[in-house]
């Protein structure tokens, strides 16, 4: 599974990193958002407070992009607020963690809409091979 972290604190992504480092799925990180469409995520993380782009403002670009729509976006937040949380979903993450996060919590997010980005993955895959045949 391949998981693009975004977020400004590297205390946190280094949090992140082990703990996903000591779990047996086969989870591959990158935390830099310009290599997006080499490293082709099957699910992004993002901050929702960051100091240059929020991690709102990240995830409506990428659902206004016809190749970056389809990729799951889960939100990581100190915020509890309704307000951000029903702002992330509208601008279309599919779930949103609220921090401190736990161990298990954020394993089995990652491994649930991972899993859902390898299907639109695969679909797209099907889709494009059917335009050219």
């Amino acid at each position: 599974m391949k998981v693009l972290l975004v977020d400004d604190n590297p205390i946190e992504l280094e949090i992140i990193r082990e703990i996903l480092e000591n779990t047996r799925e086969d989870i591959e990180l990158s935390n830099n958002l310009g290599s997006i469409t080499e490293f082709s995520p099957d699910l992004i993380i993002l901050d929702l407070y960051m100091p240059n782009k929020s991690g709102y403002d990240i995830c409506l670009s990428l659902k206004s992009n016809p190749t970056m729509c389809d990729i799951p976006i889960v939100i990581l937040s100190g915020s509890n607020s309704i307000e951000d949380k029903v702002k992330c979903f509208n601008a279309g993450a599919l779930d949103y963690i609220e921090k401190p996060i736990t161990r298990e919590i954020l394993i089995k997010t990652i491994i649930k809409y991972a899993r859902i980005g390898r299907i639109y993955k695969a679909g797209a895959k099907i889709t494009l091979m059917n335009k050219t045949t």
